[in-house]
């Protein structure tokens, strides 16, 4: 039987991206002209944010979100904070308004809001900004939450985002393969090297037979508290009688999971 063999069969990793320690995110939103705003006091949105947190559902949180910052996370490491928040702090008790401020005018409601809050196992501070009652950042810190994201709730999102990256590239679609990668590993490794690369796959793959992409293995390395918590993927190949495996690396920037490595291998 033969066996998959790229000449490119080298561990291709960008640097390390050190990952904050807790969940923040921030995007600068620009309102329509027309925008109608929403009158939300600061106490109401503070309110909205702990009952969808406390639901322990992300999609709860989601709906919080205009659609430029909902663009920057990624379901299963939202809801893992969700986890986190509810094993490490409980539930929330009591809460102090430390900071509020509030705008309206003709066009927009800017409100940015900070609170202490008091849960049953700690201390925490919650800071939100939004325009027009949806979240444009949202923050919660706590000692409790340090290196809060171990591992995402799921790990099925970015094992298809591994096999769909597999398939594009060995199919031969630069474009859409490049882009699908994290810009520091697309600036490491350069557009014409990577379609050098995927050049080689062309003459590999059998149109005739599919291509098969199985997840054989994913697992969370340990990282120390400088580092950015990462994923590795393993993957069969089988494309008629030709066998091969891939690694893929996801490494967690921020609230997403990004493509940062591959390695293909006989």
């Amino acid at each position: 039987m033969k066996t998959l063999v790229l000449t490119f069969a080298l561990t291709v990793v960008a640097a390390a991206v050190t990952a904050a320690a807790c969940g923040y995110v921030a995007v600068t939103v620009t309102a329509a002209a027309n925008a109608a705003p929403e009158r939300m006091t600061g106490q109401q949105l503070q309110d909205a944010f702990e009952t969808a947190i406390q639901s322990q559902k992300a999609d709860n949180v989601l709906r919080m979100l205009t659609d430029e910052i909902r663009s920057e996370i990624d379901e299963p490491v939202l809801q893992r904070l969700l986890e986190q928040i509810n094993t490490n702090l409980g539930p929330a008790r009591s809460r102090t308004q430390t900071g509020l401020r509030s705008i309206v005018d003709s066009q927009r409601h800017i409100i940015e809001s900070v609170a202490e809050v008091t849960f049953e196992n700690g201390e925490a501070t919650i800071e939100l900004n939004s325009v027009d009652g949806k979240l444009i950042g949202f923050n919660v810190s706590s000692k409790k939450l340090i290196n809060w994201l171990d591992r995402p709730s799921s790990n099925a999102l970015y094992e298809r985002m591994g096999s769909e990256f597999i398939r594009t590239l060995m199919l031969g679609n630069v474009d859409t393969a490049f882009e699908m990668m994290y810009p520091m590993l697309q600036k490491q490794l350069g557009k014409d090297d990577f379609a050098a690369m995927v050049e080689v796959t062309r003459g590999i793959i059998d149109a005739d037979n599919d291509l098969t992409i199985t997840v054989n293995n994913s697992r969370m390395l340990e990282t120390n508290e400088d580092s950015a918590p990462t994923m590795l993927i393993d993957f069969d190949l089988r494309n008629g009688d030709v066998t091969g495996t891939c690694e893929i690396k996801i490494q967690f920037v921020g609230m997403r999971g990004h493509l940062l490595g591959f390695h293909f291998n006989k």
